[in-house]
Formats: structure tokens, sequence, C-alpha cells
């Protein structure tokens, strides 16, 4: 978007919408690839998280540069909206990537043998173990990142007649 935010959410009470533009390219950017990175973000992001209905939904744009590789290897975010996401990886690793251009950090270290370990408290969370799903955490950091565009409705209450 024109103002360089990286994704627009709306809240609604609970209620959270996520729109994440993306624009994909590179050798492995097929049809096929693309809508299995959108899916796997969509599934992942979309849902109940603690208070929170969430509905995400990945379009077309350029806020977000994610470049596919052919091949595997290992996916990254680089400056908040930069990415590189081999074609053979799963929808769920493009989902923890696009928590990082929802505003997220990763939430484990690599050991000296390579090993992905989570933080403490972040063992079943997307951002810190591989499989897992987001947390009303993760929500509540999106809703607060001064990376994404934040639109707040305001509260209707229903009209008591007597």
């Amino acid at each position: 978007n024109r103002l360089g935010l990286d994704a627009e959410v709306v809240v609604n009470g609970n209620n959270v919408s996520i729109t994440i533009p993306i624009n994909y390219w590179g050798p492995g950017a097929s049809p096929e690839v693309i809508q299995k990175f959108n899916e796997g973000i969509s599934a992942a992001w979309s849902g109940a998280f603690g208070p929170y209905t969430v509905k995400t939904t990945v379009v077309p744009g350029n806020a977000n540069q994610v470049s596919i590789p052919a091949g595997d290897g290992r996916a990254n975010v680089t400056g908040g909206n930069n990415g590189s996401w081999p074609a053979g990886n799963p929808g769920w690793v493009a989902a923890h990537e696009a928590g990082h251009l929802m505003g997220l950090r990763d939430r484990y270290k690599d050991n000296k043998e390579g090993i992905s370990v989570p933080d403490k408290g972040y063992e079943g969370n997307i951002m810190g173990k591989w499989g897992m799903p987001p947390s009303a955490q993760d929500i509540r950091d999106i809703i607060s990142s001064p990376q994404n565009r934040v639109r707040q409705m305001p509260r209707c209450y229903p009209r008591i007649s007597h």
C-alpha cells in the first residue's frame, strides 16, 4: 500500500480481519505454489484464537515482496516485508513467514547443531515451533504492531426500546 505498511488489520470488537498484500515472483512462483502458500497462510491465521475470531486473506499487492526460488531450502523474511520462500516448502512455512510480514518475530533460537529450539513459553506457537498454530497473543501483537495499518471499528450497541 502507499503507506508502506505490510498488512491491513480491521478490528471490530473481537472480530479481526487481516489482509496481507503479497507480490510473488521468481522461478518457483507457479500458480500451484502461490495457491499452496496463500491457502497455508489463510488456514493458519483464520479461526478462533482466545477471544478473537480472525479471518485472514492474502491478496495481490506490492507491500510485501516474496521471491520463490525453485526447489527446497530455508525460507526467510528480511526488512519486515521482503521474503524468500523456496517453492518446495509446505504452506505452514508460508504461514510462519507471514507472521513476520505482520510484525511478529521468531520465537526460537538455532542451537550449535542447527536445531531450532523454541523460546520458553512458545513451544506451542507458530513463531516458535514447526507445525504449531498461532495464539491469541500473536493476534494482540499483530493488532499493536506499527508495521500494520490497523483500523478499530466503533462498537455498536443494540438500541433498547422501552
